[in-house]
């Protein structure tokens, strides 16, 4: 239950095949000549990024993904925080690849590419932690060292979905479908460790979702963990052992998913399997599973695997999926 740096996942397989049953690396193919690894399930980005986005174009769907039994299926990345189309834009995008997929196989789940939760996008507005207001000095954040909060000014997750839902009934005079609803519940402000605004950001979601009749739909996450790399790697192991307990145990009967026992979240990926230095300069060395030079797990990686390990000794341990689409 990882996400891959965007680089050929091949070099991994045997050593995480073991702890990590899926992967994405915002694409919708395997990169630079990799072939996959056979004993993870692939979860493809399409449709990203951008107004009329052609990754893949829509004539090439039947020819790359006709020949699969299923197969999970994000439309765009971040929209209206690193995807640049309007609501608008993106429910057009979305319903001709949604469409399309389905045609090919009604077994493939399509859904949202990853959204931002409005709580992620209040403590990047100045919330508070734990009491405390926090401030952008006290944990720069940012590309390049800058200070501005990754998520400030931007809108968030609920209100862009709403907007979207809005503008897809316009243009297509029916509801959106929806497969899954996909987050990135990443606390953008703080050294981003706050295990109760996490917690808080996942319940929030759930409850919207009872709102617009989707209590029965899966949550998924394909990123989450901690953003902010000047936090010290022994919090995020920390906050990865905490969020973990959180999201294999946390139910609802008033608002989690009742074909899922009432679980609040069905599946999620941590951010990052390995630091690709090519995409990401670094930045994300604090919270990879792996050394992308060495190809050796780091600590935070034998934490991880540990702590999957730890799972499969205990009784009736249920590991949510949506379902197996290999």
């Amino acid at each position: 239950m990882a996400s891959q740096g965007g680089n050929n996942i091949d070099q991994y397989c045997e050593q995480a095949k073991e702890f990590v049953s899926w992967y994405i690396n915002w694409s919708y193919k395997n990169l630079n000549g990799g072939s996959g690894c056979p004993e993870m399930e692939f979860a493809r980005i399409v449709g990203g990024y951008g107004q009329g986005a052609t990754n893949p174009p829509i004539e090439d769907l039947q020819s790359l993904f006709g020949k699969l039994p299923g197969g999970i299926f994000a439309i765009g990345n971040e929209p209206g925080v690193d995807d640049g189309r309007t609501p608008s834009q993106y429910a057009q995008d979305y319903g001709r690849y949604y469409s399309a997929l389905k045609a090919i196989n009604p077994n493939f789940l399509v859904g949202t590419g990853g959204l931002i939760p409005t709580y992620s996008i209040h403590l990047a507005e100045g919330g508070t932690e734990n009491g405390k207001t926090l401030s952008v000095k006290e944990y720069p954040f940012g590309v390049s060292g800058t200070t501005a909060p990754m998520g400030a000014g931007r809108i968030s997750g609920q209100k862009y979905l709403e907007a979207t839902r809005a503008a897809y009934l316009e243009i297509y005079g029916t509801e959106m479908p929806m497969d899954f609803i996909n987050i990135h519940p990443y606390i953008l402000l703080g050294p981003g460790t706050c295990t109760s605004c996490f917690e808080d950001s996942i319940r929030a979601w759930r409850q919207y979702m009872v709102t617009i009749n989707m209590q029965n739909t899966p949550l998924i996450f394909t990123e989450f963990g901690v953003v902010n790399y000047f936090t010290p790697e022994k919090d995020i192991q920390e906050f990865m052992r905490r969020s973990f307990d959180f999201l294999l145990t946390a139910r609802s009967a008033e608002y989690g998913n009742p074909q899922d026992s009432y679980r609040l979240v069905q599946r999620w990926a941590w951010f990052v399997l390995n630091d690709g230095e090519e995409n990401f300069e670094g930045l994300w060395d604090n919270t990879a599973l792996f050394d992308s030079d060495t190809k050796v797990i780091r600590p935070l990686g034998v934490i991880y695997r540990d702590y999957i390990e730890s799972l499969k000794n205990r009784k009736h341990t249920y590991l949510p999926l949506i379902q197996r689409n290999n």
